[in-house]
């Protein structure tokens, strides 16, 4: 969503925009568009495999805490889980890095692996993160750290997330640096000391 007078700058082909007098949503190089009355939406090849929207307001950190101990996650390693939108729509790679590292889960780790405690964490996590990040146009740190870095004069990019895009800088928690690991070509950065193995 964007300002309906903001261009953005970028080589893709505009597929479809959607206006209102002050926001336009624009979507970029899509193969595929369907527009589909809501009701219809439950019945819809794709939307009926996805898994819950984590920020609809009637999922619940119950349901989500349910989602990870489903035989559909339980046995997955975080790092593919939290990208698979049939275990939980709506989650992208930001969001990944920043939910884990926040929950404390290594990459590796898997629902399977861990404590009902450690597990309840991780589904409150990705409720907060995502809701936060909805709320806050992508920040995931807290207001504290966030208006710290603006007092610096620092870039958004070092002081709005906890671990996404800090590879190589030091842990905002531990002072560890911050190491990028790849998962089916995607960039995960994580904390290996807030984020130990559980397995």
């Amino acid at each position: 969503v964007h300002l309906r007078t903001t261009e953005p700058r970028m080589r893709r082909t505009l597929r479809a925009e959607l206006c209102t007098e002050k926001h336009a949503v624009r979507l970029w190089s899509a193969t595929d568009i369907d527009l589909i009355p809501t009701a219809e939406e439950p019945l819809h090849s794709f939307l009926a495999r996805l898994g819950p929207d984590v920020l609809d307001e009637g999922v619940t950190v119950d349901a989500l805490f349910s989602q990870l101990k489903s035989k559909k996650c339980f046995r997955k390693k975080a790092a593919t889980l939290m990208l698979d939108q049939r275990s939980f729509a709506g989650l992208g790679n930001y969001l990944r890095s920043e939910i884990l590292f926040i929950a404390g889960i290594h990459p590796d780790d898997r629902p399977c692996d861990l404590s009902e405690e450690k597990l309840h964490t991780w589904a409150q996590c990705i409720k907060q993160v995502t809701v936060q990040a909805y709320e806050t146009g992508g920040v995931t740190v807290p207001k504290d750290i966030a208006a710290a870095g603006k007092r610096r004069g620092e870039p958004r990019r070092t002081w709005r997330h906890y671990a996404f895009c800090r590879n190589e800088r030091p842990c905002l928690q531990c002072s560890t640096l911050i190491v990028r690991l790849r998962y089916g070509g995607r960039r995960l950065d994580h904390c290996p000391n807030c984020q130990m193995a559980h397995r």
